[in-house]
């Protein structure tokens, strides 16, 4: 087969005259990827990958195969595995195909003019984030990670039944790390950045906001031990929104590994926390005009002013557990049916940070959680070593190090006091402000 096109077509067409009932998903990638170390072009590199799998429903049962070769033969032979494993898988709850139909489209998703920017601009636009941020201070001693990266993608979804819809999406991201030495121990700060218009990037502003985090760091303490008013600051809120969203998947309710599991309906939440799945937020990374059985999008609410409204569903948990159906089955040509979130956004407050920061005398505002391991997904239990600042009376008294966080994170988020205004340009498919709460547990000296 000479093009994906050709190939989606030819399984399509042979699922026919054998009479089998499948789905077929599809997707091509490019990317560039620029890393710099020492001022200079560390690593310049183009890569292109396709891959095209087949899932094949007979009632109850279901197999699924893919394959990264597009020819004749290798088509015949993944249509026959996936055959072949239908026989042997039999599912709970049979899969429906979504009948014929137009599927949306989102022209916002692909930026024509990015993929007209040529190797010298995308190394300019590495050498620029790095070089301004060894440039910032001559206390940064080192700019361990710098890398420009864009990515290319066309997605397709099509079935026996007619559907035949795709869509293509492009964006290009930066990250840099610095490094400042505070006496023999190293402190790092990164910051990264995502747009679909290259000229809308801003290195040195992104490498200029790492470095000034970096010397901001520079005479960090241990806070004594104790119960805190606390800010989780904007990209950390997000974090612990990433954590929470696995409750919401419909899966997880049906395997009671979700501590959200019989709780529909109830006020869990605080107040002031309203949280939205929007596939259609411009600016999200995860934006999507349809999931991958082919259903249209749609924004669902999962907490409205607290209380729990909603769990995300594909197809087959929404027909088990009797709820609505959202759209947001998941898969890829090489995996089973899922489901997974768009793009999780809490809804911004009016307060601003100035304000948070005068919430109490003393406040602890987190600015980096230094890895989850200490996060117990079933029971929402965490202990996590964090880095963050205090502020008396609004005012930066300085950076604190080498302490831990715990509670349980329902309860974290019953008891958020409020929200703040400073939503970031998003990194990633989950957008959060700045979070205040009060009388969190925080173990540092004694």
């Amino acid at each position: 087969m000479s093009t994906m096109e050709q190939a989606i077509d030819y399984v399509l067409n042979y699922a026919g005259k054998k009479k089998l009932h499948v789905d077929v998903l599809a997707t091509e990638k490019s990317s560039t990827r620029v890393d710099m170390q020492a001022r200079k072009v560390e690593q310049f590199s183009f890569s292109e990958s396709h891959e095209l799998g087949v899932r094949v429903v007979s009632g109850h049962n279901e197999g699924i195969a893919y394959s990264e070769s597009l020819d004749a033969e290798s088509l015949d032979e993944m249509i026959s595995e996936a055959t072949a494993n239908s026989r042997m898988i039999k599912k709970e709850i049979a899969s429906e195909l979504h009948p014929a139909a137009k599927l949306p489209t989102m022209d916002f998703l692909f930026n024509s003019s990015l993929q007209n920017i040529g190797a010298e601009q995308k190394i300019a636009a590495a050498t620029a984030l790095e070089a301004a941020a060894w440039d910032f201070d001559k206390r940064i001693v080192n700019v361990p990670r710098c890398s420009y990266r864009d990515v290319w993608m066309r997605h397709w979804v099509a079935n026996s039944n007619g559907l035949k819809s795709q869509f293509q999406a492009n964006g290009c991201s930066g990250y840099v790390g610095c490094m400042a030495k505070d006496g023999e121990a190293p402190v790092n700060v990164n910051e990264g950045f995502f747009a679909r218009d290259f000229n809308l990037l801003k290195p040195e502003k992104i490498a200029q906001l790492a470095a000034k985090k970096t010397i901001d760091r520079l005479g960090a303490r241990r806070p004594a031990t104790g119960r805190y008013t606390v800010i989780f600051e904007n990209r950390v809120a997000e974090q612990l929104v990433e954590m929470l969203s696995a409750y919401f998947s419909a899966k997880a309710i049906d395997e009671k590994s979700s501590p959200l599991a019989g709780k529909l309906g109830q006020a869990l939440f605080s107040k002031v926390i309203t949280l939205a799945d929007d596939p259609f937020y411009t600016k999200g990374t995860s934006s999507r005009p349809f999931d991958d059985e082919g259903y249209a999008s749609k924004k669902t609410m999962l907490i409205e002013q607290g209380k729990v409204v909603n769990f995300l569903t594909n197809t087959v948990f929404a027909k088990k557990l009797k709820i609505p159906h959202t759209a947001h089955g998941s898969r890829s040509p090489s995996t089973d049916l899922d489901i997974s979130p768009s793009n999780l956004i809490v809804e911004p407050g009016t307060k601003k940070f100035d304000q948070l920061l005068n919430a109490d005398p003393k406040v602890i505002v987190i600015t980096n959680i230094l890895g989850a391991a200490g996060f117990r997904e079933v029971s929402g239990d965490f202990s996590l070593p964090v880095e963050g600042h205090l502020y008396q009376n609004g005012k930066p008294v300085h950076a604190l190090k080498d302490f831990l966080i715990s509670g349980n994170l329902l309860q974290v988020f019953a008891s958020i006091e409020a929200v703040g205004d400073d939503v970031l340009p998003p990194v990633s498919g989950t957008i959060c402000p700045s979070l205040l709460i009060r009388d969190l547990n925080v173990a540092g000296q004694s």
